[in-house]
């Protein structure tokens, strides 16, 4: 709603260095005219290291990234679901996944969302992009290319609604 409010609902501490560190390279550094709102939690559970995945700082910033995969329990799983959750729900997600690989034989694809918001503004600007150039490549919300149909269904539960 408040178009310089940079928003994120972080679960892990390494999530919440990248995000400053952004924070303080466009504030600082770049002298844009932004502020960052994060929603910190202090419940208690472990913080596990920093995927070694390439571009994670660059994915955590757009607001969403594979966490995990969660295999199923038999060697062929029956089918493969997305699951995304934000702040302290995340742990919830991740318990979900276990269950549904241990009990019911279907894998998991988890995703970490940091921003709802942020996904949603760069999706918006993607759609007013391809209705203002009609005949030129047509853009993907990079919500897209993360959540596909080919990984199944996906299902998101966050704290925030």
């Amino acid at each position: 709603m408040i178009p310089n409010c940079v928003t994120y609902d972080p679960t892990y501490g390494y999530e919440i260095a990248v995000i400053v560190r952004d924070g303080l390279r466009r504030m600082y550094e770049e002298n844009e005219n932004v502020f960052y709102y994060l929603t910190l939690m202090n419940e208690n559970y472990q913080h596990p290291a920093m995927p070694d995945t390439k571009d994670i700082s660059d994915q955590i910033i757009k607001g969403i990234y594979q966490l995990e995969q969660v295999p199923a329990k038999a060697k062929k799983a029956v089918a493969n679901v997305q699951l995304m959750g934000s702040g302290t729900i995340l742990q919830k997600v991740r318990q979900a996944a276990q269950i549904l690989g241990n009990d019911f034989n279907i894998s998991s694809d988890v995703y970490s969302v940091t921003s709802f918001n942020e996904l949603a503004r760069e999706g918006q600007d993607v759609t007013r992009w391809n209705m203002l150039h009609p005949e030129s490549k047509q853009k993907t919300p990079y919500i897209g290319s993360v959540i596909t149909k080919e990984g199944g269904p996906a299902y998101c539960r966050n704290g925030l609604h």
